[in-house]
């Protein structure tokens, strides 16, 4: 489901019609309830990623440290 509301850009109404019933159905649940899924897991999934990036910033920064080299 996370696949497809990224592809969808988190937006049910901004998507296909035909893609939303052709995903619901293969996935068998109803419009409304992936509607739901989106709205509730839209920022906690996108405060994961900028997490990680935030996370992955902070080793790379912190990677230089003891290299030997000085920033004076």
């Amino acid at each position: 489901m996370r696949a497809f509301a990224e592809k969808a850009g988190w937006k049910i109404n901004g998507c296909d019609e035909k893609s939303v019933r052709e995903f619901c159905n293969e996935v068998g649940i109803e419009r409304g309830v992936l509607k739901v899924w989106m709205h509730n897991n839209k920022y906690s999934l996108l405060n994961g990623k900028i997490r990680e990036i935030e996370h992955g910033l902070c080793l790379n920064t912190h990677s230089n440290d003891g290299d030997g080299s000085s920033s004076s």
